[in-house]
């Protein structure tokens, strides 16, 4: 399994953001994140690369918790955010 969300959960202040989301990506797969403005899909990905911190769930990348993951497991990754946060 390359990627597993396992009842993550976001909150800014007392708005939840992400609320339990569960899924699994295997390899090969192809997977589309699809919902309304505001509905957590950024904030899912962001979890998932630990720029956020959830709270609650587990999330694992390459059968790793994330937290656990190292620089070389890191460098397999490849994303394109619509907004980096980063201003220029």
């Amino acid at each position: 399994m390359i990627l597993s969300c396992r009842d993550v959960t976001v909150a800014y202040d007392s708005k939840i953001a992400v609320d339990h989301v569960s899924f699994e990506v295997n390899e090969g797969e192809y997977v589309c994140i699809v919902g309304e403005n505001g509905s957590g899909k950024s904030t899912t990905f962001k979890s998932i690369l630990g720029l956020i911190f959830t709270d609650g769930g587990q999330i694992s990348l390459f059968g790793k918790d994330m937290h656990e993951l190292t620089i070389a497991d890191r460098q397999k990754l490849g994303v394109v955010l619509s907004d980096s946060g980063f201003s220029g």
